[in-house]
């Protein structure tokens, strides 16, 4: 039997983990860290027996909602379910829903509070798509650099070989062939190109870090296409 305590059963403990969540979302910047994080602590924000959030699949324009393990967006006949739209400044990108309360009931006020939770989703999703998107602008500019660096370098090698050809090839006194142009600038070049590779290396490793994984402190779970978590029922 639930105590009436229960801070999942009364208005004020559902706010605060609902707050708590949202300073959560506003932390993830990885897609499928969000998605885990959002569907477990929707569940628990319910005491729901299931829930499942699903994103618009840009491709064919079409949305997959997967419950359990039924049909994307079919229930089952006897489940009770709430479903709301996530939206964004573009439009709906998903549905969120929330399956089989424990307490075998919805309360009016779930609707509410599942639309305020989608809300919070759709803008933590849209903040973490942006950051994926800036990730991938960035890896494109890490990977343009790191070629331009290696070339740097090659270049100032081949300035240095050329220039100790060419003064063998006169046979000048070896004292003579740091003093040739081509061995100053070909140095140079490498040193300056050597440089900008660890630059490179130390920005990508840095990027790498994943910051969901920083405030989460655990393996996420692997999300495929929607997000399904299910509870077992107490005996």
């Amino acid at each position: 039997m639930q105590s009436e305590e229960d801070p999942m059963e009364t208005a004020a403990g559902r706010l605060d983990v609902l707050c708590e969540v949202n300073r959560r979302l506003a932390t993830f910047t990885d897609l499928d860290e969000l998605l885990h994080f959002a569907t477990r602590r929707a569940r628990e924000l319910f005491d729901a027996e299931g829930c499942a959030l699903s994103l618009l699949d840009h491709r064919d324009e079409k949305r997959s909602l997967s419950v359990g393990s039924g049909q994307p967006g079919r229930a089952a006949a006897h489940s009770l379910a709430i479903r709301v739209p996530l939206r964004t400044r573009s439009g709906a990108i998903g549905v969120i829903e929330v399956v089989d309360p424990r307490r075998g009931h919805f309360t009016s006020d779930d609707r509410d509070l599942l639309e305020a939770l989608a809300s919070d989703i759709a803008v933590a999703y849209e903040q973490a798509e942006f950051y994926a998107h800036v990730g991938r602008e960035a890896a494109e500019l890490r990977t343009l650099g790191l070629v331009a660096s290696l070339s740097l370098v090659a270049l100032g090698l081949s300035l240095i070989v050329g220039a100790t050809l060419a003064h063998q090839a006169w046979a000048l006194p070896l004292s003579e062939l740091p003093m040739r142009p081509g061995m100053w600038a070909g140095l140079a070049s490498a040193i300056v190109g050597a440089l900008l590779v660890g630059v490179c290396r130390r920005s990508g490793r840095a990027q790498d870090v994943p910051v969901a994984a920083r405030h989460s402190g655990r393996a996420p779970e692997a999300v495929v296409g929607s997000t399904v978590i299910r509870g077992d029922r107490a005996a």
